[in-house]
């Protein structure tokens, strides 16, 4: 993979590989990301340590920002780049979420990400925060062609200015150059020559699939209630109670000399990862990954990272989403803003010898 620029003190193979998505003719391969919290377990740590430099690239911008997380996988880069620049006291910071989901109350605009696995995305929120936005601020995992934000801000009336913040950009000087025209900043961490991309087969790519079973037990507690990013939130509020939810699951429960996985839900990434963090603070061996939509392909190939692909039913609606290369924990913790409680994901979760399995419902 070849770098024209790399502002992380890691090499880009470490950070980035290219694998095989399943099934999409519209763009075969994904860049993948491997210390996101996504499709690989991490410590929180590693996340955050490449979000917040991220967020630092960003923090010359200051008023009132509204900051934009892509659904699904740049949900948790959007709300960390959110809170630094809240951090500010200069800076009056809304974040929120693109969704896939759908509410009641009447989007901000809808748009389509041509080349993904879900087309349809969808901006709620309050316009009134959106009038009185100096930026409106993008944050994206990769940027391969910049077509979904240009998409996206052609169907937006604000008056202000906007930036496109990712950990990797893939972009041509071409559509750098319509970016800036269309009065949108790019940022980045990584900029990556896409032009001689190739993935590695991933041809093993069976499911190992998951239903319900009433024999599954799962404990569900139903603790600290977070308000819905996805119709825009304070930012520091959010992250307090997200800190709240921590200390009450470090509270009630035992971790001594445990092996823990926090498992967020789809679009649901960062309060599981504020919660690993805590525990990581506070001397507990947890890590953190989420489910995802995304279908990519596996494959035993040794330099191929994605080994295994378990399909469990989503808990937002009547569909599928998947859990890559799981390993067996003492403990598993689902934290999830999901109105299902789908025992399926429980089921993956205990066929690779995770007995004890508790849901946060948030």
């Amino acid at each position: 993979m070849n770098a024209i620029e790399n502002k992380m003190n890691l090499n880009i193979d470490e950070v980035i590989s290219i694998v095989e998505r399943d099934g999409n003719k519209k763009r075969n391969y994904l860049i993948m990301n491997k210390l996101q919290a996504k499709y690989l377990p991490v410590k929180a740590s590693q996340a955050f340590d490449m979000f917040d430099l991220l967020a630092e690239e960003v923090k010359q911008y200051t008023g009132n920002i509204v900051v934009i997380g892509f659904a699904e996988t740049a949900t948790a880069i959007g709300a960390r780049i959110a809170q630094k620049l809240a951090e500010n006291p200069e800076n009056k910071v809304t974040f929120l979420p693109t969704t896939r989901e759908v509410f009641k109350q009447t989007p901000i605009v809808e748009f389509k990400e041509e080349h993904s696995h879900a087309v349809e995305q969808t901006i709620y929120g309050n316009e009134e925060t959106f009038e009185n936005a100096d930026y409106i601020m993008f944050a994206e995992d990769e940027l391969t062609t910049g077509n979904t934000i240009l998409n996206c801000v052609k169907n937006l009336n604000f008056k202000c200015k906007y930036v496109a913040a990712s950990l990797a950009n893939c972009m041509s000087d071409e559509q750098i150059k319509t970016f800036k025209e269309n009065n949108i900043e790019p940022i980045w961490l990584m900029r990556l020559d896409k032009s001689n991309y190739t993935s590695i087969s991933g041809n093993d790519s069976i499911n190992i699939e998951y239903e319900n079973s009433e024999n599954t037990n799962i404990k569900v507690e139903n603790t600290i209630k977070l308000d819905n990013p996805r119709l825009g939130v304070d930012i520091l509020k959010y992250f307090n109670d997200s800190i709240k939810l921590a200390e009450n699951i470090m509270k009630n429960n035992e971790f001594t000399d445990k092996k823990v996985l926090i498992l967020g839900t789809e679009e649901c990434m960062y309060p599981g990862m504020i919660v690993a963090d805590y525990l990581n603070k506070n001397g507990v061996d947890a890590y953190v990954q989420t489910t995802t939509r995304v279908p990519a392909c596996v494959s035993q190939k040794e330099d191929y990272p994605l080994k295994t692909r378990y399909q469990v039913k989503s808990l937002y609606g009547d569909r599928f989403t998947y859990i890559y290369n799981l390993e067996k924990y003492d403990i598993a913790i689902i934290i999830s803003d999901g109105y299902n409680m789908e025992k399926s994901v429980a089921n993956a979760l205990k066929s690779v010898g995770t007995e004890s399995i508790l849901t946060y419902l948030i």
